[in-house]
């Protein structure tokens, strides 16, 4: 008998047995699929063939485990689904993909239209108006081009710590119940939003007493917009309600007999509030709030979110997190505990909230939510994830939304892309040992001028990690900052960020404690790193970041005050990175940066000797940042940037690259390549799925490509930038002259190297000669006229190292015309360290690269000729002379190299003029028209002391005499 396979038997019925009880008790034994169409009925059984028609009947069916499929169509409801705790995952989502859209918007089909006006009797309040599916704006005065408020256009005023504002050139209204002032003042840190109360002559007084009033920066001189005032409607696409009536004023282009219009009078588009184990997928949700209060395991994940926030008023621009009746604890005094929410304001009764999200383990994925006048999420509560998701187009009236409001613990915000909003883009005060990871952040401070793209204030962050996040573009003119953590700020790790145009990269005010700044990139920002006050600023740990800004006069010399610097880097050279130009910070190969790191518990692990300085490490892929969705419906968006170019193989016949396909809405590619000191070009237009490209058969030399996606809406930005060398033979050894491991003078400039002066090189560390594989060398370099008939030396080990090959240049046309040039150089084998010299006057040529290989002997020395600029030649420069050692005891050697045919002739003397040498002579290399001088003089005889010493070469086109001092000793 087999007993191990009666005992496997069993185990297996056993197991079964216990999964059948699992699923009896779970009910998902039982669980029911429902389905809801624009053509059901809600007195149907909501099966495929017999579905419901309105989704909130489905949603009544659902017991725990259950699935409710919606077919595609617009439905006009307000959906409610409070208090669901279910122990299982339920899930309400579109069917096959199809586009379902949910609004709570009410269609009017009565209404009259009197002289381009249009009127409809609408008893309930108005939040928004809908015309054609556009969004109309609130009447105001100034006009405006679009529903968001632009400060810009406001009317000249003041304003005082009484709550008054002063007109200084309209005062031709009278004020209704209604009537809104909007206004930014003083330093533009944040706006008031108000009821005016009563107002006198040109005198507006607002019932707003807010705290931050007392201080000038707050008020003072600025501007306003007057709002939802019957006197202020007059311009097209204005609306205006007044309890009875709502009044909107057409367009010339408004086909009045298609008119669809659609008014907002809920808050709220759906309510999940209390819910737990509930994900909603694939839904759009069209001019509402969504209420996720309170939830447990609730999922939101491939939905799109538009105009969920009205506007609203407010009387403090910064409500949030603010005391209401006494000052709370201290950050570092809440050991570990949420905020005391009953003394400061809870995120619960903000103004601005669009989604509200509180809780735990609830997620946001793969959204798209854009349009809105406060925040684009609002979030409270522990453990909750926000990633992949776009937010953009948020705080349209300056107060103090972002895209992401977030308080709490736990949470992570991850590879998302915020972006265009009117103040910061993620505020994250009261968050604690969360992550804030691989975010795109950019294009924040449209209307105000204080604030950070990130922000935190009042926080102990509990070790809260901010990382691996591309922040760029703080559009504001004041206090714009990269990375903010302002006053009573503490226990931050922030590391591996590239910051980028900003005000300061990275700011702390006092006090502020225990952070951590690590391996960041700050690049093209203002300042680097910033602090205010100075006291109170304690134990902030800095190494390892780089900036190519002035430290002197822009890093606030020692960043925090006296806090620890270690192994940070000003560079002034910006051709440290790949393409910078195009959002890659990565390291070129060789640059400084590389290695020179310091290592400790933060560092580990990185690839070679230490870490680089910097957000990414050399030779590794740039870390990847921002959102991957594309929204195919929303006009003007282009798609995202190709992913990781790469080369797959490169002979003298065969370029073959490869990349990823980024997204799932792209029409086509472009290739784009460059040659050095050129710009990109298009050299293909690829099929949506072709991921490779050979580019086969191009002459030799240094390429760098790209790739670009296209759609309807644009042209993506380009993928990383991908450099290769074509070679013109097989195994040839090519030396990039910019990517060079030493130089002495030398100066890179994009893909090439300049000021090659008399006497610079640059050398390449252990180039692998193989068994006397190379017997030539061909050079890419551009000279113009007046810089020709100088030297390129090869020379092995040191720089005055034994020299196997030189190359005397001629015109190529200019600076920036390249042109190749070959000379021989003689075989050697092994590994050497090899040194590019030049010899001449100054400004030798811009130098791109060499290629090394075997020719088999078809490249002779010969002596050149110049038919571009025949003329040009030695009439202009010096000719290259060296005595050495200097001071010397025994032996003074006199070096002339590389010459037509000329006399020589030396003189030494003392210094009372008494003649020592005076000898001339002439002296030819065998077999060249060249010639190289190498005379050693004998002054072992001579008492210790200064002499003189005078050169002069007389030549066909040419004299020239130089004197030197020289130390006997």
């Amino acid at each position: 008998m087999n007993f191990t396979k009666n005992i496997l038997i069993n185990k297996n019925i056993k197991i079964f047995v216990n999964i059948l009880v699992m699923l009896l008790n779970s009910n998902l034994f039982f669980a029911n699929t429902y389905y809801v169409s624009m053509l059901g009925n809600d007195k149907s059984k909501g099966t495929y063939s017999h579905p419901l028609k309105t989704i909130q009947f489905g949603i009544n069916k659902l017991i725990e485990g259950d699935t409710l499929f919606i077919r595609g169509g617009i439905y006009n409801e307000t959906l409610t689904l409070q208090n669901k705790k279910f122990k299982i995952k339920t899930v309400i989502t579109n069917f096959n993909n199809e586009l379902v859209e949910i609004r709570n918007l009410k269609k009017i089909e009565s209404f009259v239209i009197q002289n381009n006006k249009l009127i409809c009797p609408i008893k309930d309040k108005v939040y928004d108006v809908f015309l054609n599916g556009k969004n109309q704006k609130i009447c105001s005065y100034p006009n405006r081009l679009e529903n968001k408020i632009n400060y810009n256009l406001g009317i000249n005023s003041y304003a005082d710590t009484n709550g008054k504002i002063v007109l200084n050139d309209y005062t031709d209204f009278e004020i209704d119940k209604f009537t809104i002032l909007s206004g930014l003042f003083g330093q533009k840190i944040v706006s008031i939003v108000d009821t005016i109360k009563n107002k006198y002559l040109n005198n507006l007084f607002l019932d707003n007493n807010a705290w931050f009033w007392k201080f000038k920066d707050y008020i003072d001189s600025g501007k306003v917009l007057l709002l939802n005032n019957i006197k202020f409607l007059d311009n097209a696409e204005e609306w205006y309600w007044d309890t009875n009536n709502l009044h909107l004023i057409l367009s010339d282009t408004n086909d009045v007999k298609n008119l669809t219009l659609e008014i907002r009078t809920e808050k709220y588009v759906i309510d999940l509030s209390n819910s737990d184990n509930l994900e909603i997928n694939g839904l759009s949700f069209f001019s509402g709030k969504l209420n996720l209060k309170n939830c447990n395991n609730v999922k939101l994940n491939n939905c799109i979110i538009k105009f969920a926030c009205p506007f609203f008023t407010f009387k403090s621009g910064f409500e949030k997190y603010i005391p209401i009746d006494s000052e709370p604890k201290k950050p570092d005094e809440l050991n570990g505990n949420e905020p005391d929410w009953t003394i400061l304001n809870s995120p619960e009764n903000w103004n601005g909230n669009s989604i509200e999200l509180s809780g735990r383990n609830n997620s946001i994925e793969n959204c798209y939510i854009a349009h809105t006048w406060g925040d684009g999420l609002t979030i409270w509560g522990e453990g909750h994830k926000i990633k992949n998701n776009i937010i953009t187009d948020f705080n349209w009236i300056g107060n103090d939304c972002s895209g992401i409001s977030i308080a709490g613990k736990n949470h992570e915000v991850s590879h998302n892309e915020i972006s265009y909003g009117g103040r910061s883009l993620i505020t994250h005060s009261y968050i604690m040992n969360s992550k804030i990871l691989n975010n795109h952040i950019h294009h924040g401070g449209l209307i105000c001028n204080d604030q950070g793209l990130t922000y935190a204030f009042w926080t102990d962050g509990q070790k809260t990690e901010i990382a691996y996040n591309y922040l760029h573009d703080n559009l504001g003119k004041n206090n714009n900052v990269g990375i903010y953590l302002d006053n009573w700020t503490y226990n931050f790790i922030v590391h591996h960020n590239v910051i980028n145009n900003t005000g300061t990269g990275l700011n702390i005010n006092s006090p502020n404690n225990n952070h951590v700044i690590y391996n960041n990139t700050l690049f093209g920002n203002k300042y680097s790193m910033g602090s205010w006050p100075k006291d109170d600023i304690k134990n902030i740990k800095t190494f390892n970041n780089i900036t190519n800004t002035n430290k002197k006069e822009r890093w606030n010399y020692d960043a925090f005050y006296g806090t620890k610097m270690d192994s940070n880097h000003v560079y002034f050279d910006n051709d440290i990175f790949i393409d910078p130009e195009n959002h890659n910070f990565s390291l070129k190969k060789y640059s400084y940066p590389i290695d020179k790191g310091v290592t400790n518990e933060y560092t580990l692990p990185f690839k070679g000797k230490a870490p680089d300085l910097g957000a990414i490490e050399s030779d590794s892929e740039p870390f990847e940042y921002g959102s991957s969705i594309i929204v195919e419906n929303e006009q003007h968006y282009p798609p995202k940037a190709p992913l990781k170019l790469k080369l797959i193989n490169n002979t003298p016949t065969t370029t073959v690259l490869a990349w990823e396909y980024p997204f799932n809405f792209i029409d086509s590619f472009y290739l784009e390549r460059k040659i050095s000191g050129d710009t990109f070009k298009i050299i293909a237009k690829l099929q949506a799925l072709t991921l490779n490209y050979n580019d086969s058969n191009q002459p030799p030399g240094e390429y760098r490509y790209r790739v670009k996606a296209l759609n309807k809406y644009g042209i993506s930005d380009p993928s990383n930038s991908v450099e290769i060398f074509n070679p013109k033979y097989e195994n040839s050894l090519f030396l990039d002259a910019e990517n060079n491991d030493r130089n002495n003078g030398t100066n890179k400039s994009g893909d090439v190297i300049i000021n090659n002066d008399n006497n610079d090189w640059v050398c390449f560390k252990q180039v692998d000669y193989g068994t006397q594989n190379f017997d030539a060398c061909i050079v890419n370099m551009a000279v113009p006229c007046e810089q020709s008939w100088q030297e390129i030396q090869l020379r092995i080990d040191r720089p005055m190292g034994r020299m196997i090959g030189n190359l005397t240049t001629t015109s190529t046309g200019g600076w920036d015309k390249f042109e190749q040039r070959t000379f021989p150089i003689e075989k050697i084998s092994g590994k050497h360290d090899t040194y590019i010299k030049f010899k001449g006057n100054y400004g030798l040529g811009t130098i791109d690269w060499f290629n090394l290989y075997n020719s088999q002997g078809n490249i002779k020395k010969q002596y050149p000729t110049d038919p571009i600029c025949p003329q040009q030649r030695i009439t202009s420069r010096l000719i290259p002379i060296t005595i050495y050692p200097n001071p010397s005891s025994e032996e003074l050697a006199v070096a002339i190299e590389n010459l037509e045919t000329s006399d020589i002739n030396i003189k030494f003397a003392s210094t009372e003029g008494i003649l020592l040498l005076d000898k001339t002579e002439t002296k030819q290399q065998p077999g060249t028209q060249e010639y190289y001088l190498h005379n050693h003089i004998n002054i072992s005889s001579l008492t210790k002391g200064i002499y003189h010493l005078q050169i002069t070469i007389t030549g066909k086109r040419i004299t020239q005499t130089k004197n030197y001092k020289f130390i006997k000793n």
